[in-house]
């Protein structure tokens, strides 16, 4: 007796024979029991019944992962990761995780191959990864590798946390920043009213360089935030190709130097310039991280990643006009910088 079903299962039956199950329709690494019932008034297959499973294995395996040489480097130094995924259909994606040590933040490259700078440390210490890698099928590969950091010569540790803010009815000189400048006498250059500081170099000329410091408050080991609330009022360039260095804040921790500067129409920060109308007010916070990370937020909202763009060796925050070709007229009415908390 034989019979076609409406799933497309073949059956038939012979006395003597076990009941033999064939499918038209194989799914890859899916397992089905199919269970034979009578059809009833003696027109369907009847008992007694025996139910076949069929298996059909998988063929596919995990994504190959590869997370690249262990590395020796010093603290300070860029480091990438050298990591690698194959796969015998497709990688449908990749993910970093950091297992051991002191927290880094990944930018630039690829997300096979991110960057970082190696933390400040003081002895010898591991920073341990984990790749992973998923395929279409959601079946996962891994890998770890490890960086090892060695301490280096720089700057102190032991630099105290807290926060250095700004008032509005005195100068900075009076609050413990240094006046540096070339041309420009301090009142010349800057004045407060109990609201704001403003800056004013625009038309001073091209030796015109005026600026607040103070030393030996960063530390490349601890998470710092500059919070400033600013607009350009004008912005003058004297020998082209700016850099936006009319009116600029720089942090640098001995490690690298990380910069906010802005003009009329741009931000550079990082290195990179981003297009953005500076003559409203904005809030700006840039937040660095040990091991040379940072992040900016414009008005709440995230703005831009990266790294320190130079290495430096020095230890000061400074802000204002630090340049002699470039100039600007600016106005800051919050400004304040924490060490030790974001």
């Amino acid at each position: 007796m034989f019979r076609v079903l409406p799933s497309g299962v073949s059956v038939m039956r012979m006395s003597a024979e076990p009941l033999i199950v064939r499918s038209s329709l194989v799914v890859a690494g899916f397992s089905a029991a199919f269970l034979l019932f009578a059809c009833g008034s003696g027109a369907g297959i009847e008992g007694p019944f025996q139910v076949t499973t069929v298996t059909v294995p998988s063929s596919n395996t995990p994504p190959t992962v590869d997370a690249g040489p262990d590395q020796n480097v010093n603290a300070g130094d860029n480091v990438t990761l050298m990591g690698n995924a194959w796969d015998d259909q497709w990688v449908n994606r990749t993910e970093w995780q950091q297992k051991l040590g002191p927290a880094v933040w990944f930018s630039g490259g690829t997300v096979l191959r991110p960057s970082f700078v190696a933390p400040w440390v003081s002895e010898p210490t591991e920073l341990r990864f984990l790749l992973r890698a998923f395929d279409n099928n959601g079946q996962v590969g891994w890998d770890e590798t490890s960086v090892f950091v060695e301490p280096v010569e720089g700057p102190p540790l032991d630099v105290p946390a807290g926060t250095y803010s700004l008032n509005f009815e005195s100068l900075p000189s009076s609050q413990g920043w240094t006046y540096h400048e070339v041309s420009l006498a301090e009142n010349n250059a800057y004045s407060v009213d109990g609201a704001r500081l403003k800056q004013t170099t625009v038309s001073s000329g091209t030796d015109s360089i005026a600026r607040y410091q103070m030393d030996n408050v960063v530390s490349p080991s601890m998470p710092m935030t500059l919070s400033v609330t600013a607009r350009i009022l004008d912005y003058e360039n004297l020998t082209g190709g700016s850099n936006g260095l009319g009116f600029n804040f720089v942090i640098s921790d001995g490690v690298l130097l990380h910069r906010l500067a802005l003009t009329a129409d741009l931000i550079q920060v990082g290195g990179q310039f981003y297009g953005l109308n500076t003559t409203g007010f904005h809030d700006y916070s840039f937040e660095l991280y040990p091991g040379g990370n940072f992040d900016l937020y414009v008005d709440g909202v995230i703005f831009a990643t990266g790294v320190g763009s130079e290495t430096v060796s020095s230890n000061k925050i400074f802000f204002g006009d630090s340049t002699a070709h470039e100039n600007a007229d600016a106005e800051i009415t919050a400004m304040s910088f924490t060490v030790g908390a974001n």
